[in-house]
């Protein structure tokens, strides 16, 4: 749970330092938006964490919580670092920058 409160808690206090360490900086646009959606999921990180806190995992909510709600996360994740290639992979800066045919996006998507 120390991992949902503290990363969740950067999100939401500190939006544009994890925009800026997670995203290539073709892709970060830095705006009340980007904080804002940054900061929404934040908060959703932390309700998720105190959720995890309060509840009594039994073996069908660890199952249901740890794989179905899980895989979307890891999907979205893979999507974003690999196809993509939006995402930093280890909130490492990459210093390429990615051609039309490589990004599913492009940087004014």
């Amino acid at each position: 749970m120390p991992v949902f409160f503290g990363l969740g808690g950067w999100c939401f206090l500190a939006p544009h330092v994890v925009e800026t360490l997670s995203l290539k900086p073709e892709y970060q646009h830095l705006s009340a938006t980007t904080a804002l959606l940054m900061g929404f999921f934040g908060a959703q990180t932390v309700l998720c964490g105190s959720l995890m806190l309060l509840a009594r995992f039994t073996a069908a909510i660890f199952l249901g919580f740890g794989l179905l709600a899980s895989i979307p996360f890891f999907v979205f994740n893979a999507w974003f670092v690999w196809v993509a290639e939006m995402f930093t992979i280890c909130f490492s800066i990459s210093p390429e920058k990615p051609t039309s045919s490589s990004s599913a996006y492009s940087a004014g998507d």
